[in-house]
């Protein structure tokens, strides 16, 4: 890298940047390159600036508009490094912010003639402060379907719906049930399906504590194959406990932003978790602790993260599906992970934390209706009634609530399962 390749005059930051980036043991060739073209462009507009501006990353954002997906991401990755940079020298500078997106790649681009009906539901749904990435997908799909079968008329008949539910699953006919009950409103003819048959499901699986000794001493004990995924391995202990010690979901725990997290308050930001919600919650000590130490050893090669479990690629989260992988392969390394009939998920440590915590409450002598609305803030959930739920899930896995029920039934109602709750 020399400076003469670079000419704007955010030169200097981005030269900084680069630096830091490679005593810090990062070859950052990808973010060299691209703050390269970002640096030409600051250079093509005049921008004399040397910090970054609002209306300049407007206008990055524009000229990139064009690109993948995947690439505008990148684009905005690295000069959001570049904001941070000058913030952590004392610049007066704007950060872009970080930007969630649902996985998918690249734009949707709706064909069918239900395609301005679906683009002007999600907006909608978007106005009112939803994120409707998954469903968008969903919803794309149901699009292409039309397409495919060459539909000329935007008429949902109860045919076309039951020919679409054959390809889906129960999850996608609610939204497309959502959006059955949009067409209606607007004046459209729609049939409006009931829900799909779904298969009987499984009651969720409480660890009892030999169980999770046992799977903890498998995560704890991993020894990655090749070096370069040991800090990955240090994250997998933090982060299983955070499923159990905490009720995190899933995709709470790999989203974690590095930012997010408040190693010197022991308490973590979780944004835009299900239900399009932000909630605080604080962690034990011990757990706190080893979050520091691993933050330490991240620290070792990377001074700067947008992820607080990032991948291999430090750049990228850790996907929930690589979790639930890892969370397979530690319960088959366990004495129980024979059973093949019925076996536990990543969400199953979530679940054994509420049943445990309510089971401690109770036993305790703790009054439930003043405790219930604690619980249901800590688990993000959006109605109480979700949070009863787990009072049955530990009556039927336990007997300390059946010991009390005299004294606690009246406080909790009967309700119907959630699912990932």
């Amino acid at each position: 890298m020399s400076m003469e390749q670079f000419s704007s005059t955010l030169a200097p930051a981005i030269c900084g940047l680069i630096r830091m980036k490679r005593d810090a043991g990062t070859k950052y060739i990808h973010g060299e390159v691209l703050l390269g073209q970002f640096d030409r462009f600051c250079s093509g507009i005049g921008y004399n600036d040397t910090v970054l501006s609002e209306e300049l990353v407007i206008q990055w954002k524009k000229h990139n508009e064009n690109r993948k997906h995947r690439q505008k991401r990148q684009m905005m990755t690295y000069v959001r490094h570049l904001g941070r940079y000058l913030a952590s020298k004392g610049m007066n500078t704007y950060i872009p912010p970080m930007e969630y997106h649902s996985g998918t790649s690249d734009p949707i681009e709706l064909s069918s003639v239900f395609g301005p009906y679906i683009s002007d539901f999600i907006m909608l749904k978007r106005a009112n402060g939803y994120s409707y990435n998954t469903e968008e997908r969903l919803l794309y799909r149901f699009d292409r379907y039309c397409s495919e079968a060459g539909i000329t008329e935007p008429l949902l008949t109860r045919d076309m719906i039951y020919g679409w539910a054959a390809k889906t699953t129960c999850e996608s006919m609610t939204y497309f049930r959502q959006f059955a009950k949009y067409l209606l409103s607007v004046g459209m003819e729609a049939y409006i399906p009931h829900d799909k048959p779904s298969q009987s499901r499984r009651d969720p699986y409480i660890l009892s504590v030999p169980e999770l000794s046992a799977f903890f001493a498998q995560v704890d004990s991993f020894q990655p194959g090749y070096r370069s995924c040991d800090r990955m391995a240090a994250g997998y202990s933090i982060m299983f406990r955070l499923y159990y010690c905490c009720g995190m979901r899933l995709q709470e725990v790999c989203m974690l932003a590095a930012a997010d997290v408040d190693l010197v308050g022991g308490k973590i930001l979780i944004r835009n978790a299900k239900g399009h919600k932000d909630r605080v919650i604080f962690v034990h000590e011990d757990i706190l602790k080893m979050c520091k130490k691993y933050d330490a050893l991240v620290k070792e090669s990377v001074m700067q993260r947008e992820w607080f479990f990032p991948a291999r690629d430090i750049n990228k989260p850790i996907p929930k599906t690589n979790m639930s992988r890892r969370f397979d392969y530690f319960w088959s390394k366990t004495a129980f992970g024979d059973n093949t009939v019925h076996s536990p998920t990543v969400h199953s440590l979530r679940h054994t934390f509420v049943v445990n915590r309510i089971n401690r409450w109770i036993k305790a002598g703790c009054g439930m209706e003043h405790m219930m609305p604690y619980l249901s803030r800590y688990l993000g959930h959006k109605t109480i009634e979700e949070t009863h739920y787990y009072y049955h899930l530990a009556a039927a896995a336990t007997d300390i609530i059946r010991s009390h029920d005299l004294t606690s039934e009246k406080n909790i109602p009967e309700v119907t399962a959630y699912e990932e709750i």
